[in-house]
């Protein structure tokens, strides 16, 4: 008795290390109806690039992982070309470690210039010279829109010159009203490199449409992302691009 119930506790130890993007193809979720993005998500779920949780729901307003975004971008542009993964928090039997092998090299991990709170993770990893790919912390919209474009990129999805950084810099505070790109935009007289890349991109991720800004006419790149946010921005680059 004892060992058949020693048995029981570890399969209950290993199925609880298992993805909770684990979800039956005919069950329709339980908490989009009415939802802005529902369309959007049943059409994902259909094509089978994503899916939900144990207890039948899609949680569209919650944040998306780094390991969620590998996942569904691995799914959505079927990314097959593997690499060797090296990070020190991430382990092989991990259920994303497939997704990581084709889409990691495409997800950043820099830290962004201001100390928010979405933020910290990534400065923490920079300045403790951490070799860490940060799988469960939630993926900020900078990071999704530099993911994207550089899929388009490797596709061949698109053109890849670019105006000069004073230009870009002009084009992106006309466009958007964060503080975040004019205030950091030069110390002492250069630009930081990450400064420098988040006008880059921000600036392609919206000549390409493929990330806008909100109603009120803000970027947001320290924020986190949806679920449903990621993958209407999905459906719209795949769209294009067809």
């Amino acid at each position: 008795m004892k060992k058949i119930l020693s048995i029981i506790i570890a399969m209950g130890v290993v199925l609880s290390g298992i993805s909770l993007n684990v979800f039956a193809a005919d069950k329709e979720f339980s908490d989009i109806k009415g939802h802005w993005a529902e369309k959007t998500i049943l059409k994902f779920k259909d094509k089978d690039i994503i899916s939900g949780y144990p207890d039948e729901t899609f949680k569209p307003d919650n944040p998306v992982t780094r390991a969620e975004l590998a996942k569904i971008i691995t799914e959505a542009f079927g990314l097959q070309k593997k690499i060797t993964l090296d990070y020190d928090d991430v382990k092989a039997e991990a259920w994303y470690y497939p997704y990581l092998e084709c889409s990691a090299k495409y997800i950043p991990i820099y830290a962004l210039p201001i100390s928010y709170e979405t933020n910290i993770p990534y400065q923490e990893v920079n300045e403790k010279g951490l070799n860490y790919f940060l799988p469960e912390t939630p993926a900020m919209r900078m990071h999704v829109a530099e993911t994207l474009v550089e899929i388009k990129k490797d596709k061949k999805q698109i053109n890849t010159e670019l105006p000069s950084i004073q230009d870009i810099q002009t084009d992106v505070t006309a466009t958007f009203k964060d503080d975040d790109y004019e205030n950091l935009y030069a110390m002492h007289g250069t630009i930081p490199e990450n400064v420098k890349r988040m006008l880059e991109y921000t600036y392609l991720a919206n000549k390409l449409s493929i990330m806008q800004g909100d109603t009120d006419g803000y970027f947001r790149p320290y924020d986190n992302i949806t679920r449903a946010e990621l993958v209407t921005m999905l459906d719209r680059v795949i769209s294009a691009a067809n």
